[in-house]
């Protein structure tokens, strides 16, 4: 979990006699871990929005240590959330060039004197990350019982309200996952680095939110929604998950916008919808749930093996015949029948002849003995896709 570094500043800056040098405009960075470093090498070792300190132990003059500060700017794959320089060791002053090259990278630049105990420092810190992962945990818990269990508020709505959290303002669900990690098995260090980079763009976007894995998703769930952060937000994400987490295939399911903490259970239905439909079309990486009339007949529906088993009622005898032959009729129905029964259509979208497709639908009134000029039979048979495309 990480914390914000401007009012941890401001809070203890009397304390530990800090002062901010530079990158004022970017104190508002989180930080998730503080770290003592005297090397460049250790760096490999580091995940990124680490909050850095320094006593220059290896520094022996200003010109060291700007290349010392350099390296960390310039350091590959992660930056850093700010840097904490002690003076009166090796060094008693910080020159203007190494403020001017931490005002131009944006790392906010801070001075604490010799005589502050640095495990102080360390201690007080830690303390306040340690804080709040554990409000986060409570968040946690809370969200998880207005998901799940929503009929039970004693559960989660007091929780909630002393976390942040409106019970009556609008609110959303997000969820992630990925075709080829499982999270539960990250490395820790990637685990870590992903959930860091998610914190930063809901702390970028001023979104209030709570982000937890569980089963097979990454959850964020928003409150107090402002719909033009929430749609920047959406921007940053897809680029996360466009590119820097490319290799992961991540898909995320976006729900409707509910008025209240007491429907997320619904948004949360409506963000699985959602994500399911990325995995289905194969094409589109985030995918925001479609209120459609169906779509809402389905959620409110409890009893999903209800539907299931209406599904395989219709469909299943088609389904089986292509397994067992490698053939391709059930697709062929599928887009026949959402093309309003275009031969033509259904065989331009398949690339496939008018008379196999023709022979194709033959076989299917046989497998399934429908008759297509039957309207009450079509409805059937839709029903039964749109169950497919909804569970």
């Amino acid at each position: 979990m990480a914390i914000e570094l401007r009012p941890v500043f401001y809070a203890t800056r009397e304390r530990y006699k800090m002062s901010l040098l530079a990158g004022g405009e970017t104190i508002d960075n989180m930080f998730n871990w503080v770290y003592t470093i005297e090397r460049i090498e250790y760096l490999d070792d580091l995940y990124g929005d680490e909050l850095l300190i320094t006593t220059c132990a290896f520094v022996t003059d200003e010109a060291s240590l700007f290349q010392f500060v350099k390296k960390i700017i310039d350091y590959p794959r992660v930056e850093f959330a700010g840097l904490i320089i002690m003076t009166g060791g090796n060094i008693d002053h910080i020159s203007q060039k190494v403020i001017d090259l931490c005002n131009d990278a944006n790392l906010p630049l801070f001075r604490i004197p010799w005589e502050i105990h640095l495990v102080d420092l360390l201690r007080d810190y830690i303390s306040r990350l340690f804080m709040t992962e554990k409000l986060s945990f409570s968040l946690m818990g809370g969200i998880k019982n207005a998901i799940f269990e929503p009929n039970n508020k004693a559960a989660y709505a007091s929780q909630l309200e002393r976390n942040r959290f409106s019970l009556d303002a609008q609110s959303t669900v997000i969820l992630l996952r990925s075709q080829h990690v499982n999270f539960l098995e990250l490395d820790f260090k990637d685990y870590e680095i992903f959930r860091s980079r998610l914190e930063t763009a809901v702390h970028k976007h001023h979104l209030i939110a709570c982000i937890f894995e569980y089963q097979d998703y990454f959850f964020i769930v928003c409150n107090q929604v402002v719909q033009s952060d929430f749609e920047a937000f959406i921007e940053t994400l897809i680029e996360l998950v466009a590119h820097r987490f490319e290799a992961w295939h991540l898909h995320v399911g976006i729900s409707d916008y509910v008025e209240s903490i007491y429907q997320l259970s619904l948004a949360y239905k409506q963000a699985i919808n959602a994500i399911d439909s990325t995995f289905k079309s194969g094409n589109s990486v985030i995918h925001r749930y479609e209120a459609t009339s169906i779509n809402k007949l389905f959620l409110a529906i409890e009893d999903t093996q209800l539907l299931n088993d209406i599904h395989d009622e219709i469909l299943a005898p088609l389904i089986e015949y292509d397994e067992a032959n490698d053939a391709n009729l059930t697709e062929t129905l599928r887009i026949y029948l959402s093309n309003n029964s275009s031969l033509i259509k259904t065989s331009e979208i398949m690339f496939t002849h008018r008379n196999t497709v023709q022979y194709r639908l033959k076989k299917i009134r046989e497998i399934l003995n429908v008759d297509f000029n039957s309207s009450d039979q079509k409805f059937k048979l839709l029903l039964a896709f749109y169950i497919q495309q909804g569970l």
